[in-house]
């Protein structure tokens, strides 16, 4: 945008020779307030750019606090609870108990296969490696939707303890590392957690994509889209914001 700062020297490409100065008066009067708002709507379209960057800024690398929360996987475990149909864990088949003390009372030693915990489908740090280079995607747009009901399940303990920051497929397709952490699946449970993970990357994608185009257009009208007229002006400051990248 910096191209587009006009100086007072600018001023001088408008001056014509005086026997023409009474002709060219109003044309001259014009270009002169084309330069105005021009200088105008580059100070607008900087700041929008300042802003934007500060409300886009990603952290260097993954940081688990900036898209955990808490209270959306607690309240997803209590609403599972809430009904009056069973709640199991959908690859073991395991019944699922509410509290750690329930499932001790009933399951003893086995009670880890038991207790319900829930599990982000697609790991938060592989949801910031795929969002990280969007630059119109904010911190609380992918804390929002990683923690929405696209992504997030009741699971066993045992499950998703073992299963840590992998993706379904990784986990349910390491054989070896399965019998290693005692997580019974059998070919009906892995399929189902491949499904389920298509599933959650497909609904993911599609809400970053409606959170990105929400951003443009609320980037974009901060910016002054809806009162510029001069097609030249409008194109310089699109093409400023879009220089955020």
């Amino acid at each position: 945008a910096k191209k587009y700062i006009i100086i007072e020297e600018d001023l001088k490409m408008f001056e014509l020779p005086r026997n023409k100065e009474s002709e060219s008066k109003k044309e001259k009067n014009k270009n002169v307030k084309t330069i105005v708002n021009v200088r105008a709507l580059t100070e607008s379209t900087q700041k929008s750019i300042q802003e934007a960057k500060r409300k886009f800024a990603k952290p260097s690398s993954y940081e688990r606090r900036l898209l955990d929360d808490g209270t959306a996987k607690r309240n997803t475990k209590l609403n599972a609870f809430n009904t009056n149909t069973e709640v199991k864990d959908p690859y073991t088949g395991k019944r699922l108990t509410l509290t750690k003390s329930e499932a001790k009372a009933k399951y003893g030693k086995d009670w880890q296969k038991h207790l319900a915990e829930v599990d982000h489908i697609v790991p938060l740090d592989k949801r910031y490696e795929q969002t990280k280079n969007n630059p119109w995607l904010s911190n609380k747009d992918i804390k929002k939707s990683s923690n929405s009901s696209d992504n997030l399940e009741n699971v066993s303990r045992a499950f998703n303890n073992a299963k840590r920051n992998r993706s379904n497929k990784e986990f349910v397709s390491d054989d070896e590392y399965l019998k290693k952490t005692g997580v019974d699946l059998n070919e009906v449970g892995k399929k189902q957690a491949i499904k389920n993970e298509i599933r959650a990357k497909k609904a993911l994608q599609m809400q970053d994509l409606i959170d990105s185009v929400n951003n443009i257009l609320e980037t974009g009208n901060s910016a002054g889209f809806e009162g510029m007229k001069d097609a030249g002006i409008s194109t310089m400051t699109i093409t400023g914001i879009l220089n955020i990248v």
